[in-house]
């Protein structure tokens, strides 16, 4: 697995990596613009061909890059590929809208219950 991963020390790897998060200039999961790391899509260890192509690449805050990797994908050693991070999105955006239509929920409730008592 060793000589797998020499390429990510190479010129060609820290260039792609500058190049995607100069393009996106934030996460593209929450907009972040701390701690940024590029992403691939396709995965780089197991598609040598599209390492260092530009489209394969999106910027990650720390955060929202170790969320896809340990939470969605278990590792960030398994094969990941662009159609699993458009589920990740997905299920982010699942969770978000969620997670907002709940707050809305309850401050409609307190809102009620206020007016309710007043």
């Amino acid at each position: 697995m060793a000589s797998n991963q020499a390429w990510r020390r190479t010129k060609a790897y820290r260039n792609w990596k500058y190049r995607v998060k100069k393009r996106d200039g934030c996460c593209v999961m929450c907009g972040s613009k701390t701690r940024l790391e590029a992403h691939h899509l396709e995965n780089g260890a197991h598609n040598p061909d599209l390492r260092f192509i530009l489209k394969n690449g999106a910027t990650l805050c720390r955060k929202c890059h170790t969320a896809f990797h340990c939470m969605y994908k278990k590792s960030f050693g398994e094969k990941s590929t662009q159609d699993d991070f458009c589920n990740f999105i997905d299920l982010y955006r699942f969770v978000e809208v969620r997670a907002t239509a709940n707050v809305l929920k309850r401050l409609y409730e307190e809102e009620a219950k206020r007016l309710d008592t007043a």
